[in-house]
């Protein structure tokens, strides 16, 4: 009874840890969609969606980014470059994640383009199946950081 017990603990504790290092695995490869970003071209970011993935999503969300770049230029607006932030992670099954993220501009004039992405597990990486922009939030910024 007690093994029995014991095994569920050290179990659970590995399930835990594995989804730990799945969180982790996430918002690196939205750390480097950030990067890839601010690339001048959006060829690289190919790499992390996966074979599946629409490449006009990956276009829209370029332009999404240089749009807020473009704007971040003016002289009358924040000088911040948009960044990319991941909020929250759900995960619908062991090798697919629901991303909810966000195309940020923050400063004087804050700009937020909520977005949700669709991973999933590739081996030990994880790639974007799908991005879709959402409607407008009102996210604390302690949630953005």
């Amino acid at each position: 009874m007690n093994r029995g017990i014991c095994l569920c603990l050290v179990l659970s504790n590995l399930l835990l840890a594995d989804e730990a290092l799945d969180r982790e695995a996430i918002k690196s490869t939205l750390v480097g969609l950030n990067e890839r970003l601010t690339a001048a071209s959006p060829e690289p970011m190919s790499e992390l969606f996966s074979p599946d993935a629409d490449p006009a999503e990956r276009m829209a969300l370029y332009n999404l980014h240089h749009m807020l770049q473009e704007m971040s230029r003016r002289p009358w607006s924040e000088i911040t470059p948009p960044a990319l932030v991941c909020v929250a992670i759900r995960f619908l099954a062991p090798n697919i994640a629901l991303v909810d993220g966000a195309e940020t501009q923050p400063g004087v004039a804050s700009r937020l383009m909520p977005l949700l992405f669709v991973m999933k597990r590739y081996g030990e990486s994880w790639k974007i199946e799908s991005v879709r922009p959402l409607g407008k939030w009102n996210l604390p910024n302690a949630m953005l950081k």
